[in-house]
């Protein structure tokens, strides 16, 4: 079990404030080097409904380190804010990598199967 990171506990506790990006400044510039500080950095953006930078730093942490025990995680997050921002094409694609790559894991894998199953019909019908 993990145990919460600094950046985790002052997100849902705190007024805790993210770095203030100009337009276009990259949002990864200001990333945490750590896999842990990483995934915390992404998720407090999730938290504060930033799903664009958060999407930017999911995709970064998997890239990083596709093997971290909070790779399965940060992949369902990743989908999970492009689906928010309207991305379901994406959002459908970062679900159906879950189940994919962590069929033994009970609870992301279940919630990735319910969250592709609701875009089943928006994806269906963008493609057409």
């Amino acid at each position: 079990m993990r145990t919460l990171s600094i950046f985790s506990l002052l997100a849902m506790f705190s007024s805790f404030v993210l770095p203030v990006q100009s337009e276009g400044e990259d949002v990864v510039k200001h990333a945490p080097s750590s896999p842990e500080g990483l995934y915390d950095y992404g998720f407090a953006f999730f938290t504060y409904e930033q799903y664009g930078k958060s999407s930017k730093v999911f995709d970064l942490f998997l890239k990083k380190y596709p093997d971290s025990k909070l790779s399965a995680s940060a992949l369902f997050h990743l989908g999970r804010s492009n689906e928010l921002l309207g991305n379901y094409k994406e959002a459908w694609d970062a679900y159906s990598e879950v189940i994919r790559r962590y069929p033994k894991d009970r609870f992301w894998s279940a919630i990735a199967r319910t969250h592709k199953g609701d875009l089943e019909n928006v994806v269906e019908n963008q493609d057409q």
